[in-house]
């Protein structure tokens, strides 16, 4: 049965395009709400949002083998 594993790819990484976005993010929205479960809301939606332009999520499948071999030799 195979295990999924979502994880972010950085091979086309530009650090630079990614303090840009997140420096011209509209943080500000923030403090449109009280509820500071709505601001962390929106904090995680911008920054989920840049994360996903510049280090997009891509999903790795793993045998149940291979993946026995991968916590052995980096740790659970």
């Amino acid at each position: 049965k195979p295990v999924y594993i979502t994880t972010r790819s950085s091979k086309h990484y530009n650090k630079a395009a990614f303090l840009e976005d997140f420096s011209n993010a509209p943080w500000s929205v923030i403090d449109a709400f009280d509820n500071v479960e709505d601001k962390l809301y929106t904090f995680k939606s911008l920054f989920t949002h840049i994360l996903d332009q510049n280090a997009p999520p891509k999903m790795l499948t793993y045998e149940l083998g291979q993946l026995h071999l991968l916590t052995t030799i980096y740790g659970p």
